[in-house]
């Protein structure tokens, strides 16, 4: 009795298909994704709880591209932005890692005569008790990391 080949078996219209699968690390419970596909075939494919998406019935020899999106009340940024497949022939993976973006708040403060002045208080006008002071020449820089969800 003869052995079942699952390549040869999983073929639309006579030629082999493959999946482009992956995840998407790092994403706050706050984000929700969803995954792109453009090139030979449009789709989208929506990023379960853990990260992961999948493309099915990619037809062997096309050119794919998979680009990850968020959808969230923070700014995120993706690396890579994207995956291009080129003449796909055997199944892939494509993972991502999504990073929350980071702001700073710069200034200088000056006296009168233009001068900086060094060791005022500066505090965010966002209820912040938090404070950071100038230095010798009057500048301060404020790092804004947002913060965490507790849902």
């Amino acid at each position: 009795m003869g052995k079942l080949n699952i390549a040869a078996a999983i073929e639309l219209g006579g030629r082999p298909v493959y999946t482009i699968s992956g995840k998407i690390n790092g994403l706050g419970a706050e984000a929700t994704a969803s995954v792109n596909l453009s090139g030979s075939k449009t789709e989208l494919a929506s990023v379960d709880s853990s990260g992961n998406y999948r493309f099915r019935n990619l037809v062997a020899g096309g050119t794919y591209t998979v680009t990850p999106r968020v959808q969230s009340i923070y700014q995120y940024s993706l690396t890579p932005p994207s995956y291009t497949f080129s003449n796909l022939g055997a199944n892939q993976s494509a993972d991502f890692s999504a990073s929350r973006a980071n702001y700073n708040i710069s200034g200088r403060v000056t006296g009168l005569s233009g001068n900086g002045v060094a060791g005022i208080s500066i505090r965010p006008n966002f209820g912040s008790s938090q404070t950071v002071l100038t230095d010798a020449n009057g500048n301060y820089l404020w790092k804004i990391c947002p913060p965490v969800l507790q849902l």
